[in-house]
């Protein structure tokens, strides 16, 4: 490994500008950045509906996600019911409401990612989602290793 300091902070950078980006849209519909993150996890991730998918494929805290699902869906945002493959889970489905967030929100997505890699290559690009994939697999791979070792 090279010992070029650039990487220091690239996904520490990458966070805090995303974040930033979608903050504007937060304030105009008067929910939470959590929220709308919510709405963009589950919009553009179908296969994805428990609350359990969200903590730990997005990364947000269970009791964050806890308290703003409960608060979405008293604002009509989400429809929350008893999963039926398993009665212990919830499935969350978003509504007609949230469908001019999630909307908003994947324009500022693509916006931001279009910024991001300005002036990078397209074959360039490609490459980096490749390798980014495969690093993404490895710490899959290695945290299995670990969970299934007791550790």
């Amino acid at each position: 490994m090279s010992s070029d300091t650039t990487s220091i902070g690239f996904a520490q950078k990458v966070l805090r500008d995303y974040t930033q980006t979608m903050k504007p849209l937060a304030k105009a519909c008067g929910c939470s950045s959590t929220a709308v993150d919510i709405i963009l996890f589950l919009g553009n991730n179908p296969a994805y509906t428990l609350a359990r998918d969200i903590v730990e494929i997005r990364g947000i805290r269970a009791n964050l996600v806890s308290m703003n699902l409960e608060t979405m869906e008293k604002e009509g945002y989400v429809t929350i019911q008893t999963s039926a493959r398993d009665r212990r889970q919830k499935e969350i489905h978003l509504t007609q409401k949230a469908r001019p967030i999630l909307e908003k929100g994947q324009a500022l997505q693509s916006l931001f990612f279009d910024q991001i890699f300005a002036g990078i290559d397209p074959q360039d690009q490609e490459t980096f989602v490749r390798v980014f994939k495969t690093i993404v697999d490895n710490l899959d791979k290695k945290s299995k290793k670990i969970q299934e070792s007791g550790a």
